[in-house]
């Protein structure tokens, strides 16, 4: 056969043959030589393959081995364990046999604790910690947070810091301290030595403080073996505290302990601290102490650690200081003379928007010709909702010229000496600028900041002017709108400042100098795009003054706006900036529109009948429904015409006068009459033509397949109506109002708590009225709140006075400031309360001025009681009158407050009133008679008023009050006047 055949076996014999490809190895097996059968070999699946490792049931193997190898295998590990654990034990054994259980070998220096040639490093613990990896100790004003704080203080001192009644304790002293006691026994210390009844304000009755969010902090060394402190000189600023005693080496000295902020922000607000510890267990306000005769811990059972207890007094709220990489730093420059007109505005503004990723830091001259006290007056005070850092820096040998350009490469310096690392953009501009965080922001995070990027207002410097050395196309940032660094650009400009300032100034205007620095150095100009104008708005006047120009939406796109020449306009641009983020968006938010009778409008006035004061700027909401209208008529006409191929279209059209009302039966109606441009579209000879059209308009307040309702909210008896009265020299009028409010309010347990009281008063001398509001105050402190300005330092000013009042109060707090010659009922409060209330039920914005009758003055008639009755012969109803008002804090800010500049008589009512009345689409402003709230006569001082117009304002008011018609004519016929 051929070696490439394959043989078949032959069915009559049953002898099975294997063929393969080789002849020399093709084989036979006879089935009856051999028994083993030769098969073809199967082929198995992964799982089939692993159990059988598993277990193979022929070779009965488990994991590939058989009984007797596994255990021999556990045998020999058996005996290899034993005899391992036999070692590690016997040498354990051996190692406690030379170990003292009371005294380490190696102890101090000795010791692994000691770091190179230092001594030992003994750590400082405190508690309470809640969390036991979390650092943090947050004080809260729930309840339940403060007794989840408080236990954990409980139960460490529970444990650690209390001695059993059978403990081996002596009494430690300088004679007797730690280091001569018996083996074994501890020097007698207890929490009782400290806290010594539950008044201590550190007690558990009083919740270790965290009730009254004024934490006590334990503090306390670790237990070191052998330990004690080192002979010296005490430290400067310890030698400082107690007044230069101890300056010398000190043998036996104590533990001195101290809180300082880890960062300056920090040290500036810990300010009111008070130091517990076994010296001065009724409290220190410098530091806490731990006596030398604690020492050397020694290791006995009973031993309790001294400690110090802290309590922070006042602490800031929502700040958390770390060396966290902040995002923007602002750098404002300024001088003596301008911060303190600028620096209040800033803080009252635009810096209560900032976050604590950022830092602003404002840089000063070295020295200063003027009084320098009302910093320490301005960060008294400050406000605590400002969440930025802020820094004042004097920077050295640089005085107060202009231009700035000293201080401006100084303050560069500055910012790259400590911020390079630590910041993503520097902002640099001027003190009378304003910025708008909430867009700045969110714009900055969208660019990256490791690019080298100059960024502000490119100029090329004045047409007109000297030159500015500038190469074609290359521009410099000019630097009071603003000028944004990044922080590449920042490391780069650092080490080439002092070479520009000294070799390379060719003009006197810092911000281009600073431009040709970073042009020369870094390689970059400043950006030159289009929007730079709108983003960083500079005014250039003097055509016309600062704001005149504005509109909503040059405000709304601008990054910064400069310059801002008084503190009115900062609060004009945060109020807008306010409605702009709180503008609402649903026309059921507005207020409710009443008017039944038809109101009569021309331009942008209205006359309507029904009202005290007739005459008055157009409703906001009517004027925007007119707008909307007309420009959706002249809209459609437009459509209509070009469909119709006209040869005439409408340029533009404005309403001039109408009627307009609206009521619950007809819903709005509109009648009115507009005037359209129309322009020819084709040459003819008449190229436009003025066409007068008039118009009806009802639109229902109901969808006719849809009824909606809103149900009635009750009144929130919980809100309290805050009175605020300012006080000058008038200690009668204001005794007169306190006895009124006394009885009216603080006598009734019912209205006690609707109610309090804010006077300011402007005094230079102690008065008879002050006994009487600190008698009440201390009787009522919830209720009656007292604050004195000196008038010394500020001249009377009612705005001023109310202003600051007012910065007491939180923005959803209700406030009703009265004058103080004003006398009232208990329900009249309660109806001025629950009137304001419901007005801001139905309304995001309300303001109420109520009408006070006035009564006359007893000149033409000396039997005349004054507030006996409300009679037309006893006095009137001040309808021009809006001295006293009732308002929610948050809305009297969003107008701007009260006017502070203003130091003669009268208006700074009038004017809050017509912000008020300016803003109607926003705010309601509600007037109604409310015949309880009497307005006392008393003689106005026109006199010495500079202003004609306001001194014939003031004589006119104090003529209309002299007396009744009837009797002044009574007056003169009796006296034969005439």
């Amino acid at each position: 056969m051929s070696g490439r055949e394959i043989e078949q076996a032959d069915p009559a014999k049953d002898v099975p043959v294997v063929s393969t490809t080789d002849p020399a190895e093709t084989k036979l097996v006879d089935q009856g030589q051999s028994k083993a059968k030769v098969t073809p070999k199967e082929k198995k699946s992964v799982l089939q393959a692993v159990l059988h490792f598993v277990y193979n049931p022929q070779q009965k193997t488990v994991l590939g081995r058989s009984s007797l190898n596994w255990a021999k295998l556990a045998l020999f590990y058996s005996v290899f364990f034993f005899c391992l654990g036999s070692f590690f034990v016997g040498f354990l054994y051996l190692f406690a046999l030379f170990t003292d259980s009371n005294e380490p070998r190696y102890t101090n220096t000795e010791s692994t604790m000691a770091v190179r040639t230092t001594a030992t490093v003994v750590g400082l613990g405190f508690r309470p910690q809640p969390i036991i990896d979390d650092n943090l100790i947050r004080v809260t004003n729930t309840k339940q947070q403060q007794e989840q704080i408080a236990s954990s203080l409980s139960l460490f001192r529970q444990v650690y810091l209390t001695q059993k009644s059978d403990a081996k304790t002596e009494v430690c002293s300088a004679n007797n301290p730690a280091s001569e006691l018996p083996q074994g026994f501890a020097c007698e210390f207890d929490w009782s030595d400290i806290v010594k009844n539950d008044d201590h304000p550190c007690s558990e009755k009083n919740l270790y403080g965290f009730q009254q969010e004024q934490p006590c902090v334990l503090v306390k060394l670790n237990k070191v073996y052998g330990w004690t402190p080192s002979p010296g000189r005490l430290p400067e600023h310890i030698v400082k505290l107690q007044g230069g005693r101890n300056s010398g080496p000190i043998q036996d000295p104590d533990v001195y302990i101290t809180c300082e902020g880890a960062h300056p922000a920090d040290k500036d607000v810990l300010t009111d601290l008070v130091y517990y510890s076994m010296d001065n267990p009724n409290g220190s306000p410098s530091y806490g102490t731990i006596p030398n005769h604690f020492f050397p811990y020694r290791n006995a059972p009973d031993h309790v650690q001294p400690f110090v207890l802290v309590q922070f007094k006042k602490l800031p709220l929502d700040r958390l200081n770390d060396q966290a990489k902040l995002f923007l730093t602002i750098a404002v420059l300024s001088s003596h003379e301008r911060l303190n007109d600028y620096l209040p505005a800033i803080l009252e503004t635009w810096a209560l928007t900032t976050t604590m990723e950022i830092e602003i830091v404002i840089f000063l001259e070295e020295t200063s010709s003027t009084n320098v006290d009302f910093l320490d007056r301005i960060f008294s005070t400050l406000n605590t909702d400002i969440l930025a850092c802020l820094y004042i820096v004097k920077l050295k040998h640089v005085e107060n010229h202009y231009p700035p350009q000293k201080k401006s490469f100084y303050a560069m310096k500055f910012l790259y000496t400590f911020y390079q690392h630590r910041t993503s953009w520097v902002l640099r501009l001027d003190d009378n600028a304003y910025v708008h965080i909430e867009k700045l922001i969110p714009w900055l995070k969208s660019i990256d900041h490791r690019q080298a990027l100059y960024i502000g207002q490119g100029g090329t410097g004045r047409r007109n002017g000297p030159a500015v050395h500038f190469p074609p196309e290359k521009y410099f940032c000019m630097g009071g709108s603003g000028v944004i660094l990044s922080q590449q650009t920042l490391m780069q400009l650092g080490p080439w400042l002092d070479q520009c300032y000294r070799n390379e100034l060719l003009t006197n205007h810092e911000d281009v100098e600073l431009g040709r620095c970073i042009l020369t150095h870094v390689q970059i100009g400043c950006t030159n795009a289009y929007d730079s104008k709108v983003l960083f708005y500079h005014h250039y006047g003097p055509y016309y003054s600062f704001g005149d120009d504005f509109t909503p939406k040059i405000i709304s796109h601008a990054f910064i706006l400069h310059p801002i020449k008084n503190r009115t306009v900062f609060r004009q641009l945060y109020s807008f900036f306010l409605r702009q983020n709180h503008h609402p968006t649903n026309i059921s938010e507005w207020k409710p529109l009443n008017s039944e009778t038809h109101v009569t409008f021309l331009n942008n006035r209205e006359l309507d009948t029904t009202r005290d004061i007739q005459l008055q700027l157009i409703d906001g909401r009517w004027k925007v429904y007119i707008d909307t209208t007309v420009r959706s008529y002249i809209e459609r006409l437009q459509k209509i015409w070009y469909h119709r191929s006209s040869n005439w279209t409408v340029a533009n059209g404005k309403a001039t006068f109408g009627y307009h009302r609206a009521g619950f039966k007809h819903g709005l109606e509109l009648i009115t009459e507009i005037l359209l441009n129309l322009r020819s579209t084709h040459i003819s000879p008449v190229q436009s033509l003025i066409v007068r059209k008039r118009f009806y308009i009802r639109q229902g307040l109901v969808n006719q397949n849809r009824m909606t309702y809103r149900e009635i909210i009750n009144v929130n008896h919980e809100s309290q109506l805050n009175l605020i009265v300012v006080a000058n020299n008038k200690d009668n009028a204001l005794l007169r109002f306190i006895r009124n409010f006394h009885d009216e309010i603080l006598h009734y347990s019912a209205r006690k708590p609707l109610f309090t009281l804010t006077i300011l008063y402007f005094s230079q001398n102690n008065s008879s009225a002050l006994n009487l509001i600190y008698q009440l105050s201390v009787r009522y402190p919830s209720a009656i709140h007292l604050s004195i300005v000196n008038s010394t330092q500020h001249t009377y000013n009612r705005g001023l006075g109310r202003q600051l009042a007012s910065n007491y109060f939180t923005t959803n707090q209700l406030l009703f400031f009265l004058d103080v010659d004003l006398t009232f009922t208990g329900q009249a409060l309660v109806n001025t309360r629950e009137m304001i209330i419901h007005l801001l039920s139905i309304s995001s914005c309300a303001v109420y001025f109520p009408i006070v009758y006035s009564t006359f003055s007893n000149t033409f008639n000396p039997t005349y009681q004054q507030l006996s009755r409300i009679e037309k012969d006893s006095g009137l109803f001040s309808i021009y009158g809006f001295g006293n008002v009732a308002v929610r804090k948050g809305d009297l800010d969003r107008v701007g407050g009260w006017e502070l500049n203003n130091h003669e008589w009268g208006i700074e009512d009038v004017n809050l009133f017509q912000r008020f009345v300016n803003r109607s689409a926003e705010c309601y402003v509600f007037r109604a008679v409310e015949p309880d709230l009497r307005h006392y006569y008393h003689k106005k001082m026109c006199q010495g008023i500079q202003n004609p117009a306001r001194e014939k304002m003031c004589i006119d008011a104090e003529a209309s009050l002299l007396g009744s018609q009837k009797d002044m004519v009574n007056y003169i016929f009796k006296h034969e006047l005439i």
